[in-house]
């Protein structure tokens, strides 16, 4: 099997509102990236096979919100397929993905408030799992074998830790205490 490792990348634009923070994983490849244009949030990945390099978009149109566009790069960016996710999707907080499992997780909040995280097979497009994460959500890491993600708690709330969740159950099962309202995690 081949051996997977990942580089973080951390990239900030700042043109026209135009902020990026990068994942970048080699021998997948794949790539996650959370955008912030004219106010509207905006989560990718990227995904390179033999046969194709595609871009999956997390929607924020109202329609659509939370599902998951995903279009061939080879191909002038050609929208292959929608992913339909869950239902109940406000905000979308942040996204990130494993080349070595094949996941993806996408952090948001519901339209009662309540901080979620769905993750998606991008092998076989299923929904494996979506849970309530108290006391919110907001941008999260993954670690580099897949296995772990951190959780900040949401910078609008005042919990003075981020929560460490199974990427494979989405239990929660530490939290890492240093300052309150957390709101963007980065693997180091």
């Amino acid at each position: 099997m081949k051996r997977h490792y990942i580089q973080l990348l951390c990239v900030l634009f700042v043109t026209a509102e135009l902020a990026a923070c990068a994942l970048t994983i080699r021998s997948g490849p794949l790539l996650a990236a959370y955008f912030i244009t004219s106010g509207k949030h905006i989560s990718v990945a990227w995904h390179a096979s033999s046969t194709s390099r595609n871009l999956y978009a997390v929607n924020q149109l109202s329609k659509n919100r939370g599902h998951i566009s995903v279009y061939d790069i080879d191909a002038g960016h050609h929208l292959i397929k929608t992913i339909h996710t869950v239902a109940g999707v406000k905000d979308v907080k942040g996204l990130a993905v494993s080349a070595v499992t094949g996941k993806l997780y996408v952090t948001y909040r519901n339209t009662s408030g309540v901080g979620m995280i769905y993750c998606v097979n991008v092998y076989n497009d299923a929904v494996l799992w979506n849970r309530a994460i108290d006391p919110g959500v907001d941008r999260l890491a993954i670690n580099p074998d897949g296995k772990l993600l951190y959780v900040p708690t949401w910078e609008g709330g005042s919990a003075n830790y981020i929560n460490v969740l199974d990427a494979n159950t989405g239990d929660v099962i530490r939290r890492v205490y240093f300052s309150n309202r957390s709101h963007d995690t980065q693997y180091p």
